[in-house]
């Protein structure tokens, strides 16, 4: 007999032995335990989320907001509901509560795919920052085995609640194999192209083990991106990209150049050789905003591409700061107002710092997208007073 074994039997014993009091308060102190998703599903990234390229802030933010929040909100009214109809019955030998049970079972199962585990599986980022990197896997890992046990035992208890079984499978849960997402690290979900970025980043490799210097002090990953967004023709263009300044021009642009000319010539990318500067939206974000213009909502948009509805929310944003989609398109105008005095009058140091300091009513993507609209009309302003004073 091993120790999970053992210990699992001394709590059986403890529940078979007890007075019918007791055997009620173990039973719902049980359901509390199945039922409740904190501690057990929170990750803490601090301020690790500022270091990484990808969408690990909004997915973290949503899976919170969505997710856990939500199911400590039902978690409290479902306790309250038990205390009440168990009074005198154990929970085990209630129909009504077991029929509630089921219910129940049901909803928390669908909500942790659809709000916990969904955007956590969407979830990619990639850095520079071994130290950032490995706390994040590490605290994924840890993340991942929690939701996988949850939702093994939320399957095995659709048919009812027995304490033996739901021990039973607690103790089992541990010891299941897991299916976990393939999150890799060469994951560069902020271009559409993923295969021109690895060839870059291999590129970028091989000059930081000839210098014997970091892969980021060649040039950044905020280069890498860019590279892969503008697709620079010439020394000229590639010379406008953050990090890359005459001296690194120097060293490392002709291979740069010939690495990105080459992939554009076998993908029959066409390019134009001004100086000009053309931002492109990739297009999964393209897709969501013309689906967006012709009428459906953000969450039929997430029904429909099988993405949460944080991710498509993240994906409009992207067009206010080009005008392409009017922030009250997105938002409620008095909403949007209250965002705007708070982001002009707080004083904070990026989003994540301003989303401490407000209402929790907000959440990140909101922020977001007013934030993303400020800077349109910010661009736009001078044209506007222009247009004024003639």
């Amino acid at each position: 007999m091993n120790l999970t074994t053992l210990q699992h039997c001394r709590v059986l014993h403890g529940v078979i032995d007890a007075d019918p009091g007791s055997v009620i308060q173990q039973q719902e102190l049980l359901w509390e335990q199945l039922f409740s998703s904190k501690p057990e599903l929170e990750l803490d990234i601090g301020d690790s989320g500022k270091k990484e390229q990808g969408n690990l802030l909004e997915q973290l933010t949503f899976l919170k907001e969505k997710g856990i929040t939500e199911l400590l909100k039902i978690n409290t009214s479902f306790k309250s509901q038990l205390e009440k109809l168990s009074e005198e019955n154990a929970p085990e030998n209630n129909a009504v509560i077991q029929e509630r049970f089921k219910k129940g079972i049901s909803y928390f199962e669908k909500h942790t795919r659809e709000f916990v585990k969904k955007p956590l599986d969407e979830l990619r980022f990639t850095t520079d920052n071994k130290t950032v990197k490995e706390e994040i896997t590490n605290q994924f890992g840890i993340l991942e085995d929690l939701l996988a046990a949850k939702l093994y035992i939320f399957k095995g208890l659709n048919d009812g609640f027995k304490t033996s079984k739901y021990l039973d499978m607690r103790a089992r849960a541990a010891l299941q194999e897991k299916e976990k997402p393939k999150r890799k690290e060469n994951l560069a979900t902020s271009t559409e192209h993923k295969k021109l970025f690895e060839d870059l980043r291999t590129l970028r490799t091989m000059f930081s083990a000839d210098e014997d210097i970091a892969p980021y002090q060649v040039f950044t990953q905020k280069a890498l991106f860019a590279m892969c967004e503008i697709l620079p023709i010439n020394a000229k263009q590639l010379r406008t990209i953050p990090d890359i300044g005459r001296v690194r021009l120097e060293k490392y642009g002709g291979q740069i150049l010939e690495l990105i000319n080459a992939y554009c010539d076998k993908n029959g990318i066409e390019r134009k050789a001004s100086s000009k500067i053309v931002h492109r939206e990739s297009s999964t974000k393209q897709i969501s905003y013309e689906v967006f213009k012709s009428g459906m909502s953000i969450f039929e948009i997430a029904k429909e591409r099988n993405l949460t509805p944080g991710t498509i929310e993240g994906h409009l944003s992207t067009f206010l700061s080009t005008g392409e989609i009017e922030i009250t398109e997105l938002m409620p105008e008095n909403k949007y107002i209250e965002l705007k005095n708070l982001m002009e009058t707080i004083p904070h140091d990026g989003l994540g710092d301003l989303k401490s300091k407000i209402d929790e009513k907000f959440s990140y993507g909101e922020l977001r997208m007013v934030s993303n609209a400020l800077l349109y009309h910010q661009k736009t302003q001078p044209e506007t007073d222009l247009l004024k004073s003639d």
